[in-house]
């Protein structure tokens, strides 16, 4: 899976713990609500590549009792990932073939 960007990915993994911690979870508990291992599910709140779906999402937004604003928030966030993902990168590649200034940047 390529990685996405970074920001989306932090952000959801910042939710996650905000919510994880609001339960008394802690992070294995909630690495075996998310069927996966406790290395994956820190990787998930630490924003570093892993592969989230919105069944993952879903089944941890249940286990914290998210509100609908807190669910819908998480599945942005994954949706986000996902697309600058298929996107290939982040906001800088709409400049990617953009002309550099030789003076500037000589070859």
């Amino acid at each position: 899976m390529p990685p996405g960007s970074t920001l989306p990915r932090r952000a959801l993994g910042r939710q996650l713990r905000k919510l994880r911690e609001r339960n008394g979870f802690t992070a294995t508990a909630a690495s075996r609500i998310a069927e996966t291992s406790p290395q994956t599910y820190g990787r998930l709140e630490d924003g570093r590549i892993t592969k989230v779906t919105d069944m993952l999402l879903n089944t941890l937004a249940n286990a914290y009792k998210a509100t609908d604003t807190e669910r819908r928030l998480l599945l942005a966030l994954a949706q986000e990932i996902r697309t600058s993902s298929t996107n290939g990168g982040g906001w800088w590649r709409a400049y990617a073939d953009g002309t550099v200034d030789s003076s500037v940047f000589p070859a």
